[in-house]
Order: C-alpha cells, then sequence, then structure tokens
C-alpha cells in the first residue's frame, strides 16, 4: 500500500482521537430532521463507517429495527497527505432514509415501502466524492460530484513524488434529481490543475425549508481536528433550483456548526470557537454560549434550538452549563451523539452501542442493543 494512503488513514485515526471527550466517527445529517410522531420517533443507525460496506438501520427507541439495508461503503479518494472529510454517505426526509452507492444510485429506505432506487448521479472512478441532499418533501435531490485528479501511476511511495498524473485537473459537477425521474447538470466548473487540495469552493450540505443548502469552503481533508465533521466549512448558503447561489445562513460571519430545518443555525465567528452563536437564517443572534477557554468537537442544536449537546457537555439557553458527568454513569464513555428529540440525546455507549438518555434523568441513559453511529431521527 502507497504511503500517502497510509499516511491518510492515520489522519484519521489522528482526528478521532483528538477530542478531549468520546468522539464517535461519521456523518450526521447536517440538519435535524423532524420526528414524524412526537409519540414514536424512529431513528437512524450506520454501522461498518470506513469499512469495505455499511449497513443502514431505522429502528424506534425500544431498539427494534423497522428496515435494513447493507451496501458498499463510498470511495475515498487519493487527494493529499491528510485525513479524508468524506461527504454524508445517508440523508434523512419525508420519514425515510437516503443513501449512496459507489455508482452514484440514491437509495429510499422506508420501512413502509422497502428499498428503492431514486435517483442516479453517475460516478465513474474512485477519485470521485458525491455530496447531495434531499428535499423535504422526498421529491427531488441535488447532488454535486466532485472529481479529483488521477493518481500518478505508479502510486508514489513517499511526499518527494508527484501525487498527481502531471496536465489533469480537478472538476465538479451540480446535478439536480426528481424522484424516479431524469438527471439534469446545472453547471460545470473546472476547479484548477492537479495540486493537493484540503478545501474546494462548494460541497452539498442539505436541504431545509428554505431549499438546497451548500458549504462554502468546503474541508475534503485535514491534517488536525475540525470544530464540525459534518459542516467543515467556512459558510452555509441557499441555492436556488438552477444552482445559483443565494443568501448565506446565520448572516456573515457566521461559520456553521449545525442547522434546523427552519434555517436556526449553530455557529461561531473567528479561526476557532471561543462562543457558540444560535442564530435565525437571516442572522438575528437568539443566545450565546461561551465556551470559557474549552474546546469541544461536532456540537448538535436541540431540535427546539435551545440546547446544545456537544461531546460529554451539556448547554442550555439562558442557563449556567450542565454536565453529562463521565463519573455519574460508571463503566460508560458517554458521549452526546446527535438528539432524538428536544428533550431526549443519543449517547455513545460501550463497544460502540447506541444509547438514548431524557435530560430528565441523565444518570441512567437507555441502551437500545444496536451499534453504530447515529445518524439522525426520521
Amino acid at each position: 500500500m502507497p504511503v500517502m494512503k497510509l499516511l491518510a488513514g492515520v489522519g484519521v485515526a489522528f482526528i478521532i482521537a483528538c477530542s478531549p471527550g468520546q468522539a464517535t466517527a461519521g456523518a450526521r445529517a447536517s440538519s435535524t430532521p423532524r420526528p414524524t410522531s412526537a409519540a414514536q420517533p424512529r431513528i437512524a443507525i450506520l454501522t461498518g463507517q470506513y469499512a469495505p460496506s455499511e449497513t443502514l438501520i431505522i429502528a424506534d427507541l425500544g431498539g427494534r429495527a423497522l428496515a435494513r439495508a447493507t451496501f458498499a461503503s463510498m470511495p475515498r479518494p487519493l487527494i493529499i497527505n491528510a485525513g479524508d472529510v468524506l461527504p454524508a454517505p445517508v440523508r434523512l426526509a419525508a420519514g425515510a432514509a437516503y443513501y449512496a452507492e459507489p455508482t452514484g444510485r440514491i437509495h429510499r429506505l422506508d420501512p413502509s415501502a422497502g428499498d428503492t432506487v431514486v435517483a442516479t448521479f453517475p460516478l465513474t472512478t474512485a477519485q470521485q466524492e458525491l455530496s447531495f441532499a434531499v428535499s423535504p418533501d422526498g421529491k427531488q435531490l441535488i447532488a454535486m460530484v466532485l472529481t479529483a485528479p488521477p493518481v500518478h501511476d505508479p502510486p508514489p511511495q513517499n511526499i518527494e513524488q508527484p501525487f498527481f498524473q502531471p496536465g489533469t485537473r480537478w472538476t465538479a459537477e451540480l446535478d439536480m434529481a426528481t424522484v424516479s425521474g431524469a438527471t439534469r447538470t446545472l453547471a460545470r466548473t473546472d476547479l484548477g490543475p492537479a495540486v493537493g487540495r484540503l478545501q474546494v469552493p462548494m460541497m452539498i450540505a442539505g436541504w431545509d425549508d428554505q431549499g438546497p443548502l451548500a458549504l462554502l469552503d468546503a474541508q475534503i481533508a485535514t491534517q488536525q481536528p475540525l470544530a464540525s465533521r459534518h459542516l467543515p466549512g467556512s459558510a452555509l448558503v441557499h441555492l436556488g433550483l438552477e444552482g445559483t447561489r443565494r443568501d448565506q445562513v446565520g448572516g456573515p460571519a457566521c461559520r456553521p456548526l449545525d442547522e434546523l430545518h427552519d434555517g436556526t443555525v449553530l455557529c461561531y465567528s473567528g479561526s476557532y470557537p471561543t462562543a457558540y452563536d444560535v442564530r435565525s437564517a437571516a442572522g438575528q443572534l437568539l443566545w450565546r454560549q461561551d465556551l470559557g477557554g474549552a474546546f469541544y468537537f461536532d456540537p448538535a442544536l436541540s431540535p427546539d434550538g435551545r440546547r446544545i449537546a456537544v461531546e460529554n457537555a451539556l448547554f442550555a439557553q439562558d442557563t449556567r452549563p450542565a454536565s453529562i458527568a463521565r463519573q455519574s454513569i460508571p463503566r460508560l464513555q458517554v458521549g452526546a451523539e446527535g438528539w432524538v428529540t428536544a428533550t431526549t440525546l443519543a449517547v455513545s455507549g460501550p463497544s460502540g452501542g447506541v444509547q438514548v438518555v431524557d435530560l430528565s434523568d441523565l444518570d441512567h441513559p437507555r441502551d437500545l442493543g444496536l451499534t453504530g453511529t447515529f445518524i439522525g431521527t426520521l
């Protein structure tokens, strides 16, 4: 195996290990979906990330699997001597989970309707990445296919040797599809010559009530931990249905960390988070949490916008910080993975198990008997 690929794998392990709290690998949907039922929410869990194949599970809060699909993992292009930052392989919309295959086919997994292919964004080489999103009504999809230059033949064995084939270039294609209908190309962009990159100008990041979302200056590789693994970029903007760039969510200087379906966004300003800002889509500051010099990774905003869960900490609007204390739950490494409801958290359990805990009883998480990464609530 080439030295470059080995170093890329080490980079991923470094990113996960550097967090002061327990972090879990994987990608979460960029916006918090609304549950189909407040009484009986369904959740999506993904297992086997970074393995040759992955399994997507839709389950209830009793741990009963309602639907399941196993599929090949997306390719991991060789792009630079750093750890990969891969786009989310799963999106949640209209009461279902949508996942991508290496061929570019997008599947819809629904406990009622089963597993169906709803769109295709053709991928032809392992040097491509697909970022995609689904409209809240489940009727449209938008995607960007990023194509990295082909790797030099023979592959580089050290950093002194050429990484890409001479004379090749980076490209990006923005596509739109209707469910079970045609896919059309909105734009093709030449991103420049074959040099190593940590960022690209834009990636698809989700779809909220106002339309598709794109992440600007999107990180595709990193040599250090990221403030947000699922929104690793400088700004979150809306796109028109023809691919034109519209407003910036949260206003100027809002570096995104998480976003809700109505555009409420968790963000920070500056080069790293010294405080968390919760802002409206138009940029009005709703509330702020000073971090007191601490640095947390991958925070999640509650569906009502009033709380932030990150690692083993819990912040709430107009209150002092509370903590999900590790020592209060013996033998468990407790780390927040995301919100099931406004008052229920998914947390990491032992050996990769998924647990849920109510805010009214933080000391007693409930194990679902499922292993994997919490993706979100359907």
